[in-house]
């Protein structure tokens, strides 16, 4: 049986095939590559750098600023405060509004009380009318008269002789609107505002049964009316016109 003697292939030929398929990863060899020099990168403007970094520590330090003041103004505000009340409760109003009400003639209570961020406010008799404004952050009448009679008080400003006092009471941590006084804040209200304490004693004081409530007091302390619900311009400019009519013929 004869057998075939293998081919021996020629040195040429090898070195041939290879420069044809070229090895994994490198280039084929045989003519020189051309080697791309790219540009370096241009460095920035050592100015400029330094610019920039003035720029961004400024504006961290403001931020900072900004949330250590708002900080220190949260920490000193409290949405109920302690109230103090002096003399004999007004009786409920009545929930009929064909009714007399029992309180007017009343001497008013009086109350001792703090604004949000604790400065002291009082309703008491002294040489001006008051109407007092009785407020529930989470009822909607109320959060759709606040910014009227915001409009209106500052078309019209009340009479000299007459105190716009509000009162945020039946203030509920779980109910819409919380907190009343960013609420407040945002509606623009400008009336000195007595902070109700966790009982709401000022308001069971004037008797309130609904909101908002409007209760007109003379010079002297006598009630002269409360009224529930919401309110349309005239009779708000009634509200402060009655009231300012009894410092006149006092």
């Amino acid at each position: 049986m004869s057998k075939t003697k293998p081919t021996r292939k020629k040195k040429g030929d090898a070195a041939k095939a290879a420069v044809q398929k070229g090895s994994p990863g490198k280039r084929p060899s045989g003519k020189a590559q051309k080697k791309t020099v790219r540009p370096a990168a241009r460095r920035g403007s050592p100015v400029m750098a330094i610019a920039v970094g003035i720029v961004v520590v400024a504006g961290v330090a403001a931020i900072a600023v900004s949330t250590i003041s708002q900080r220190r103004s949260e920490a000193g505000r409290a949405e109920t405060r302690s109230v103090s009340v002096s003399g004999e409760k007004l009786p409920p109003q009545p929930k009929d509004g064909s009714q007399s009400d029992p309180a007017v003639g009343m001497q008013a209570p009086t109350i001792s009380g703090e604004s949000f961020d604790g400065t002291p406010i009082s309703i008491a008799p002294d040489d001006k009318a008051k109407v007092v404004v009785f407020l529930a952050h989470w009822c909607p009448h109320c959060q759709a008269e606040v910014p009227r009679l915001v409009e209106w008080m500052r078309e019209n400003p009340p009479p000299s002789e007459v105190s716009v006092i509000g009162v945020s009471t039946g203030v509920n941590r779980g109910a819409s609107n919380y907190p009343p006084s960013r609420w407040l804040e945002r509606e623009g209200w400008s009336a000195p505002v007595i902070a109700d304490d966790e009982n709401s004693s000022a308001g069971k004081a004037f008797g309130v049964e609904g909101y908002p409530t409007f209760v007109v007091i003379s010079k002297d302390g006598k009630v002269l009316g409360r009224m529930s619900g919401e309110v349309s311009k005239d009779q708000w400019l009634g509200i402060l016109l009655s009231a300012a009519s009894t410092t006149k013929s006092a």
